[in-house]
């Protein structure tokens, strides 16, 4: 099947049918993601690009590096900066494993929507599976490369399942990564939280501020969504 699009306000995003599509998580926290003037940013785990996209359009100053193990992932971004240059041209999208990716560079912000589903719900695809499951990477190793490639200043946002949040956060604590600000998100008012959005940071705070956000008001976005994800959602 041909290649999707999902149109955001300013720019287009081409989505694979089976693996690489625009998702409410990455959405949600591409818009959630706040830092003040960044001149450096990097993605981990390109996707479709879309927070990457996302990042241009909020610091289109700053020069963004976005990386992917999946070449085909690599592919639809690349076919992503064609259909949106020049605007998003200083995006660059690179296709290595970020465990073993020889940069020495630090970065003012990094911003991931890793791959968590675990091994006992594996994909019948081998690019699916390591596009959607922490196969490629393990909370501990995603821990690790962040705190090797955030600045001491820096700031690094990410959403994983609640589920999984008292683990995830001993491996901030391993690395020497604290948490300056985490969102509860639920699907709607009326159900449990589901995801966990993280601003990360070198420093320590003095305290963390701590935020809740559902999704959905009965059949609609809610206020608040709407009004996070207002600059991009049309």
């Amino acid at each position: 099947m041909a290649n999707l699009y999902f149109r955001f306000k300013e720019f287009i995003i081409h989505q694979h049918e089976g693996v690489f599509k625009v998702n409410t998580d990455g959405v949600l926290l591409g818009a959630w993601a706040n830092a003040v003037n960044p001149q450096s940013i990097l993605e981990i785990g390109s996707g479709t690009g879309v927070l990457a996209f996302m990042m241009a359009q909020k610091f289109p100053r700053a020069s963004i590096n976005s990386i992917d193990i999946l070449p085909e992932a690599i592919e639809i971004c690349q076919e992503n900066i064609k259909a949106n240059t020049p605007n998003f041209a200083h995006i660059k999208f690179i296709c290595q494993d970020i465990k073993t990716w020889g940069s020495n560079e630090q970065y003012d912000l990094i911003i991931s929507n890793p791959p968590f589903f675990e091994d006992n719900s594996l994909s019948f695809n081998e690019v699916d599976k390591i596009a959607k499951h922490s196969t490629s990477m393990r909370r501990n190793e995603w821990c690790s490369v962040v705190a090797k490639f955030l600045n001491q200043e820096g700031f690094a946002f990410a959403i994983y399942p609640f589920s999984t949040c008292v683990l995830l956060e001993r491996e901030f604590e391993k690395v020497g990564l604290f948490m300056y600000e985490k969102c509860m998100v639920r699907p709607n008012e009326n159900k449990a939280i589901h995801r966990v959005m993280y601003k990360l940071s070198k420093q320590k705070p003095l305290e963390i501020a701590e935020t809740a956000l559902s999704i959905l008001q009965g059949n609609e976005y809610s206020g608040e969504f709407k009004r996070l994800t207002g600059a991009f959602y049309l």
